[in-house]
């Protein structure tokens, strides 16, 4: 059995705080482990660039094992990006509500570390 991608984790965990959230920013709701808005935009632009070079492949090659390959490969991909918009627009509407509610945002901020940031 595959083992599911991280976009319909994603989707699981969306959903779930939706249908749980009682509209108090205190409850234990799963959006607080979320990823970024902006992780999920870069993992949707991600898995576009993939599915629009896997579609430019097929259209240069006359290999039928790849096509056939690539046919299933376009859908799995498809499925992802569909999980992906989901789960930013639940996020969208989500934090809208907060605002709506008067509630302050938190956003999660992406934090990457390059190199050694211990100056000693």
């Amino acid at each position: 059995m595959d083992k599911p991608s991280l976009s319909y984790a994603i989707e699981e965990v969306v959903t779930d705080a939706v249908k749980n959230y009682d509209g108090s920013y205190n409850s234990e709701d799963l959006f607080k482990e979320l990823l970024s808005m902006g992780e999920l935009v870069d993992r949707l632009s991600i898995v576009n660039f993939k599915l629009f070079t896997l579609k430019d492949k097929v259209m240069e090659t006359e290999d039928a094992e790849f096509r056939a390959w690539a046919s299933e490969e376009d859908v799995k991909l498809v499925m992802e990006r569909s999980r992906l918009k989901r789960a930013i627009d639940e996020k969208l509407i989500y934090t809208v509500s907060k605002i709506d509610n008067g509630e302050d945002i938190a956003f999660i901020p992406e934090v990457k570390r390059y190199g050694n940031d211990n100056k000693s």
